[in-house]
């Protein structure tokens, strides 16, 4: 995929040196480059420096881009920045880490989006998935601190992925496409970076844009932002709702304080508020919208319930400390 070419990666966290460590293992010539001095970066260099990769840090010239074929954006890289804006002059390929694992994959993403919740949703849907295709067959990565390209390596083929996307993640991306994609909330968030709350929500919105016929998409009903998001799904893609607060006809919510799932006129419950391991109301939506996803991959209800009462939430968040 990437024998011969040149692969400049901007960013040296954990995204960034996963794509500059698998460009390598695929044959590229690697540069990593990172704009903050080495010693101020919390990882270690020297696995890469063995492989092969040459590794800049400091100020970013454009000669960087010299012989360059594609570059990997890291999340935290801004699009605007001097180098990526004179690499998309150039006509060089500019592409994300998570493009970059939608390339690499071979089994299909599950991806949750949202301001609020993805990393406790992202998590359960790990859970969930695990019921069905097993603990290797089962990825987990993304904004989570695990980098999406690495996992859908290890997955390989015949296995589901469970991605969290941030709105940084997309600002490079283009083509992701997920088999299955949620949006859990929108709020003003990250302004600063995108320039308007419009391009934040048009960031988020990039999660379901790629998909076609056989896809979907799963909207939080009781967010307003959210719950508009139908209009600009692609033609084609089913679309289903999770609610807190009514009794949606198609999709996950909650009826006499039961978590259900309906679909095509049947009605599949699961547990009850009380029975759910992570509390509080907004975590209720998080599980609604994980097993509207789940129900999706084909995952048994009977064995969801007992992942649905024993998963008790992500460290340091509602957690009982006294």
């Amino acid at each position: 995929m990437f024998e011969a070419k040149h692969m400049l990666v901007v960013g040296a966290g954990v995204s960034g040196s996963a794509a500059a460590r698998i460009g390598r293992q695929f044959g590229a010539a690697v540069t990593l480059s990172d704009a903050k001095a080495e010693k101020d970066l919390k990882e270690d260099f020297a696995p890469l420096r063995a492989a092969g990769v040459r590794l800049v840090f400091g100020p970013q010239e454009e000669q960087l881009l010299d012989g360059v074929d594609l570059v990997v954006v890291a999340p935290a890289v801004p699009v605007r920045i001097p180098l990526i804006k004179a690499a998309y002059q150039r006509g060089i390929r500019v592409i994300s880490e998570v493009e970059l694992a939608a390339e690499l994959a071979q089994s299909p993403f599950y991806a949750v989006t949202g301001t609020n919740g993805k990393t406790t949703t992202v998590t359960l849907l790990g859970l969930l998935l695990k019921t069905k295709y097993g603990e290797e067959k089962t990825g987990v990565g993304g904004n989570i601190g695990i980098a999406l390209s690495e996992e859908a390596l290890r997955v390989g083929a015949g296995g589901a992925i469970a991605a969290e996307i941030s709105s940084y993640q997309m600002e490079a991306t283009q083509h992701f496409h997920p088999h299955a994609a949620a949006v859990l909330n929108v709020t003003p968030d990250h302004i600063l970076r995108h320039g308007s709350m419009e391009v934040y929500q048009a960031m988020k919105e990039r999660l379901f844009r790629e998909e076609t016929a056989g896809d979907l998409v799963v909207l939080n009903y009781d967010d307003v932002k959210t719950r508009g998001m139908k209009a600009r799904v692609p033609e084609g893609v089913r679309v289903c709702y999770f609610s807190r607060k009514e009794a949606i006809a198609e999709g996950a919510c909650l009826v006499d304080g039961t978590l259900v799932l309906r679909s095509g006129g049947e009605e599949v419950p699961l547990v009850t508020v009380d029975e759910l391991g992570i509390k509080g109301p907004h975590n209720v939506e998080n599980a609604l919208a994980a097993c509207a996803l789940a129900y999706f991959a084909g995952c048994d209800p009977e064995k969801m319930r007992g992942v649905l009462r024993s998963f008790h939430g992500v460290e340091h968040r509602i957690e009982y400390f006294a």
